[in-house]
């Protein structure tokens, strides 16, 4: 796909696998699980992890430098071992987190900090 084809896109800055995580068991399987609170309304609504913390384009700016590559590529490992690093520390009650999984999670944390819209912007 080109690179003008992309843009434009649904960006998330918050990956879905991390707001999985704080889903109730007991809801996980309903389309809507995740509670989601909005600020300017204080009202609580049910929402799908996908339907959160992103935003059109807004990655865009990767396209503009030949030498960039996407976010989203970029970050992918990370996205993808999240899960499975958090359900074992969970299994195991958190017991020897530090020594297993330190290292990961300070790079998972690099790259929660480097997609921030805060930092972005």
């Amino acid at each position: 796909m080109a690179q003008q084809d992309q843009r434009g896109r649904k960006d998330h800055y918050i990956p879905r696998g991390y707001l999985r995580g704080f889903i109730d068991p007991a809801r996980e399987n309903l389309s809507k699980p995740f509670w989601k609170l909005d600020l300017a309304t204080k009202e609580w609504t049910m929402e799908s992890p996908g339907s959160v913390g992103w935003k059109h384009g807004f990655y865009d700016y990767a396209e503009s430098h030949p030498d960039l590559e996407n976010p989203e590529k970029t970050f992918k490992r990370f996205e993808d071992d999240y899960p499975s690093h958090r359900d074992h520390i969970l299994r195991r009650n958190y017991k020897g987190w530090v020594k297993q999984h330190k290292a990961f999670l300070l790079g998972y944390m690099q790259m929660m900090r480097a997609r921030s819209p805060l930092f972005i912007s």
